[in-house]
């Protein structure tokens, strides 16, 4: 390039998706090419930017020049995603792009890493209909599954094209550790490791790839196909960062993007998934789903000497269980020793000063701690009210060391059971995890036990109080149950059932314990009378301001422009709010929110343009 060349570049830090994206840099004497990774000023710091275009138009005021320029580039398609992610998603283009970008600590990748290629080892029968459809591979057995997974992936090996594995967690990763030829990518990996296979994809020497969300945004050279594997898991949402994408809806405008067929994988199917069978957006290629056997046991009023806490028939089945040795796993999805403390005058919970939500009580031996579950903080328990300075406290909702308390009172538990959830399975491996099992007999645990267990089997699977998730205030929390109804079979042995604890009998019975067909239609139809998804789309909007008053302010001026705009130009969309969820405040800031539901098209065409903190597409919560 001439001395006189100019470069348009987004500056990989935040700024608001209103702003201005784009800002021009002289090249000076550096060869500088479209979409490569610069080094350039920004203010009183150096920072890193993707050139967006280059021109020999000189700007009316003077220019910086670029500090450094590397030779790798991003690909068009990386740059088409970008684009519609910040569109989408509030984030900023050159923010956006940084996610599409190798370590620079290591660019380019060696050219001996470089010129590995990839041979094909498994003679596999053809998949050529897998070119043209979308398919949907039902199979409870784990093993067969992988095994369908790696076959497809070596098809498309011979024919010189790349294949894309997403996992919702990294742990899913380790059934895939022995194969050959697989390229792995997600957050784990050293800056070394992430940049080589950042090249190898981009040259076509990764046939295989398997990764988490980040492996979205990879430079693939020759995408034949897009595998999503457990379809149904909630961990496929991203929410606790930028870019808070769901896997599945990357996924979709990555098969946009380079015209690709997409397979889902799972044991038991999400209800989006039986909605798009039905209506045959995607073709079935094997269909030998979880069948869920369940017992309930109701809660008796006989147990007055443990306050109510576990029916007198649970404790002589988990006594009759422990004398042939059999190996239980209780779940009960709430760690700590209680949910939270409220004030008796008040009836405010008390709150993490950092983020404003409920803390959980933990007990320390014989003294009282709280946490908090969103940012981990830790203080001391107050001995009075934080918000009246009043009233007394007192604590709602016991946790799994209340449950591992109760149990230990009976001498044919106590020295059998082990407690693992969020706060131990963490601390501990797989391989460590696997052999406390071993050599326990009743497993206690949350959800979380889940990342540790994937291959182990138990003789009796015991889910405690399912109905208190059921009852949250969100339109999936029956969804969600009914999901890990269908997951909890698969830790039992064959034929047996799961045992289901409960104090509202109905509830269970309407969901978890009637006919999987019915369950479907019921809540099928709840969702298309409401108008949420699998029938349309839900975005979550975030305004901020210093006070609750003021963000309040501001978001009903929003809600009323959109309503102007919806109106004028006719769209089918459902707007609520402004609202306050259950955290008002956090770090200092007042939060309102506007959930809007409707074709996503028609969602972005009315956010894209407005001063917003983040768009959510699919929110994890929608309070």
């Amino acid at each position: 390039m001439t001395k006189d060349t100019y470069a348009e570049i987004a500056p990989n830090i935040p700024l608001s998706s209103t702003a201005r994206q784009v800002f021009t840099y002289t090249t000076k004497e550096k060869s500088v090419d479209i979409y490569s990774i610069v080094e350039i000023p920004f203010g009183r710091q150096k920072v890193q930017g993707t050139v967006i275009r280059t021109h020999n138009r000189r700007p009316p005021y003077q220019t910086k020049g670029i500090t450094s320029a590397s030779s790798t580039t991003l690909t068009d398609r990386q740059v088409e995603y970008a684009q519609w992610l910040s569109e989408n998603l509030h984030g900023g283009l050159g923010f956006t792009l940084r996610l599409f970008m190798p370590p620079t600590e290591h660019m380019p990748a060696k050219e001996k890493d470089a010129k590995k290629k990839i041979k094909p080892t498994v003679k596999t029968a053809s998949l050529k209909k897998l070119k043209k459809t979308h398919g949907i591979y039902i199979e409870k057995d784990f093993k067969k599954r992988r095994q369908a997974v790696l076959h497809t992936a070596e098809y498309f090996a011979r024919e010189g094209k790349q294949t894309l594995i997403i996992v919702p967690e990294v742990w899913m990763m380790h059934a895939f550790e022995k194969t050959p030829n697989i390229t792995y990518f997600h957050g784990g990996l050293t800056p070394k490791q992430t940049s080589l296979a950042w090249h190898n994809v981009k040259n076509g020497n990764a046939t295989s790839i398997i990764g988490t969300q980040k492996a979205l945004f990879l430079p693939f050279k020759n995408l034949g196909i897009i595998i999503v594997e457990e379809e149904q898991h909630a961990s496929h949402k991203l929410w606790d960062q930028y870019p808070r994408l769901h896997n599945k809806v990357g996924v979709e405008m990555l098969k946009n993007i380079y015209k690709t067929p997409i397979i889902y994988t799972t044991s038991f199917p999400s209800l989006e998934m039986h909605q798009r069978i039905k209506e045959k957006e995607i073709s079935v290629l094997q269909n030998n789903p979880v069948k869920p056997h369940n017992t309930t046991i109701p809660l008796s009023f006989e147990d007055k000497k443990f306050n109510r806490l576990f029916p007198n028939e649970l404790i002589s089945n988990l006594k009759k269980w422990r004398r042939n040795k059999e190996r239980i796993l209780i779940l009960y999805n709430q760690r700590g020793a209680w949910k939270t403390a409220i004030c008796r005058k008040c009836k405010k919970p008390v709150q993490c000063k950092n983020c404003n939500a409920s803390m959980t009580i933990h007990m320390q031996k014989k003294t009282r701690s709280l946490m908090c579950k969103q940012c981990n903080a830790k203080r001391n328990m107050p001995s009075e009210c934080q918000h009246c300075k009043v009233g007394s406290l007192r604590f709602v909702g016991f946790g799994t060391e209340i449950v591992e308390h109760v149990l230990d009172q009976f001498p044919a538990f106590k020295k059998d059971l082990v407690r693992l959830d969020g706060q131990t399975v963490t601390k501990k491996s797989a391989t460590k995890i696997k052999e406390i099992i071993q050599n326990s007999h009743i497993i206690l645990g949350t959800s979380a036990l889940f990342t540790r267990i994937d291959d182990t089997q138990f003789d009796r699977v015991v889910w405690l109080f399912p109905e208190r998730s059921m009852r949250y205030p969100d339109y999936r929390s029956h969804e969600n149950a009914f999901l890990m109804r269908g997951r909890l079979q698969q830790y039992i042995k064959a034929g047996r059932a799961v045992t289901i604890v409960t104090r509202f009998p109905p509830i269970i019975e309407e969901i978890l314990t009637a006919d999987v067909s019915d369950v479907v239609k019921k809540l099928l139809k709840e969702r298309k009378h409401l108008k949420y998804p699998p029938f349309q789309s839900v975005v979550k909007l975030t305004l901020s301001a210093r006070s609750a008053p003021t963000v309040i302010k501001e978001a009903e001026a929003m809600r009323k422009k959109l309503d102007k705009q919806i109106e004028k130009e006719k769209k089918n969309v459902i707007i609520r709010g402004p609202y306050q969820g259950f955290r008002p405040r956090n770090k200092g800031k007042a939060f309102a929110y506007i959930l809007m539901r409707g074709k996503l098209e028609d969602l972005t065409d009315l956010h894209k343009k407005l001063k917003i903190d983040t768009a959510d597409i699919l929110p994890q919560q929608i309070l």
